[in-house]
């Protein structure tokens, strides 16, 4: 029965080793350190929380969730303390294990004093166990006092070995065990659980059986494993990188407007358009979810595409929920460059009065006309300026309803924008109209210009004709 026992308490000593790992994240501290960048860093520690099992004599420490128990014999959750220590940047959970997220590689170490090794054979003490498997694992030797089992696995369920088991765990460290593991760079820039699994046994003598020299002391047996399971993965958030696909920049006329498409920059920001769409690029080990006008999330891949209309929400998330979020517009304004979209059939409502492709004019009761502008293109901004006057109507884009501008007499000239100007690629509308009739001021020195060049036209013809009488006279 001893032999069981002691195989109990070697299951729950790898329990407690596995439960240390679950990092939950009490009793934090901060020094300063350095990165290998030579970049000041802050290191933190947390301590890590715990699962307790209890084990029957004959159960070889094996965790099923129907051993889980609050606290010991002695009413304690743990003999000891798991400890992560790095460049932590957050403690939360992932798939309901807590989880660390850094910047650096993490350490552990388990904090221990020595309790539960006195001479008195009546108090509760670790004792020797006889178990040679934890939780279905061979083991090398005997638990001892206590063993320690260090694993980690990349899904949560398929488990493997870090280090060898460290038996007779509790006796040969009586002060805790500084530092003992490291994590591996490269699994902890994917992300990897980690599970310690501390198993122990208690005995204590409650009596004697027998007589004279047949005495025999009587000895109870409690098993416990303390499993530590946490999750680590290097983050923080990340800014999702959107290139965009330029447009071929040119200029096309309709009266009383330029339209030139544009492109400034190659990487979209928040809020930016794209007149012909993106690309998103990422790291993989970020989850890059993309929602069109408001539709439900997908998930892409790192090289996705967007080049349909519309406006997209681009999040991207860290294994451990940190976000970084852009909203993008798709505008492609068609065959008339998005006129109709936000100007409908004229930007001034009123009667043409002189249909100048470059200059039109308009009657004194017209205004400026601006559609009202659906949440799924981009606002349009810019002003309008009554060069007669230097009166100046401004258009800032923060509105989306429909838009009247009275305008007073006078010519006009203007710029708006699809979107932002200064990046990513948009619609250049420039327009130039008069409001009221006004006849052009070079028409009336064109008049007077031709005036005067007949009338030096006919002094001219007078005085040829005058000197050819005059000359004709002297010759008879």
């Amino acid at each position: 029965m001893k032999k069981n026992i002691k195989k109990s308490i070697y299951l729950i000593s790898c329990s407690s080793i596995l439960l240390l790992s679950s990092c939950t994240g009490s009793n934090e501290t901060s020094t300063s350190s350095s990165s290998p960048e030579e970049e000041e860093v802050t290191v933190k520690s947390f301590e890590v929380s715990n699962e307790l099992y209890e084990f029957k004599d004959d159960d070889n420490y094996v965790l099923s969730d129907d051993k889980i128990i609050s606290k010991n014999i002695l009413s304690d959750h743990q003999i000891g303390k798991l400890i992560i220590t790095g460049n932590i940047t957050q403690k939360t959970t992932f798939r309901n294990i807590e989880a660390f997220g850094t910047s650096q590689d993490v350490n552990f170490s388990y904090e221990y004093n020595g309790s539960y090794q006195t001479s008195t054979n009546t108090d509760w003490n670790i004792v020797d166990d006889s178990c040679t498997s934890i939780n279905n694992q061979s083991l090398p030797s005997n638990v001892g006092r206590g063993a320690m089992l260090v694993q980690k696995s990349y899904d949560g369920d398929i488990w493997s070995e870090i280090k060898n088991p460290s038996l007779n765990f509790y006796g040969e460290n009586r002060n805790g065990s500084k530092n003992f593991l490291t994590s591996n760079k490269e699994d902890i820039s994917k992300g990897v659980y980690y599970r310690m699994i501390f198993a122990y046994e208690f005995g204590r003598k409650i009596g004697e059986e027998g007589s004279l020299w047949w005495k025999k002391d009587i000895y109870e047996y409690k098993r416990y494993a303390e499993v530590y399971t946490c999750y680590s993965v290097i983050d923080f958030p990340k800014d999702v990188t959107i290139e965009m696909i330029p447009v071929a920049e040119n200029t096309s006329n309709n009266s009383g407007v330029s339209i030139e498409t544009a492109n400034k920059g190659d990487k979209l920001n928040n809020n930016d358009t794209t007149i012909k769409g993106f690309t998103i690029n990422t790291e993989d080990n970020y989850l890059i979810g993309v929602s069109k006008d408001g539709d439900e999330i997908k998930y892409v891949k790192s090289g996705y595409q967007a080049t349909e209309p519309g406006k997209y929400e681009v999040v991207v998330t860290s294994r451990l929920g940190l976000e970084s979020k852009k909203t993008i517009y798709v505008f492609d304004g068609g065959i008339d460059n998005g006129l109709k979209t936000y100007f409908g059939d004229d930007f001034i409502k009123g009667i043409k009065l002189e249909n100048d492709e470059s200059h039109p004019v308009y009657d004194e009761n017209s205004y400026f006309h601006i559609n009202a502008i659906d949440s799924k293109i981009p606002t349009i901004a810019g002003e309008l300026i009554n060069t007669t006057t230097n009166e100046v109507f401004k258009i800032d884009g923060k509105d989306r309803t429909e838009k009247n501008i009275s305008l007073s007499k006078g010519s006009y000239e203007g710029t708006l924008y699809s979107g932002n100007k200064e990046n990513g690629s948009f619609y250049k509308y420039t327009f130039s109209f008069n409001i009221g009739y006004q006849p052009k001021e070079t028409f009336n020195y064109l008049i007077i210009l031709y005036i005067m060049l007949g009338i030096v036209t006919l002094c001219l013809v007078v005085f040829v004709v005058w000197l050819n009488i005059k000359f004709r006279i002297k010759k008879y």
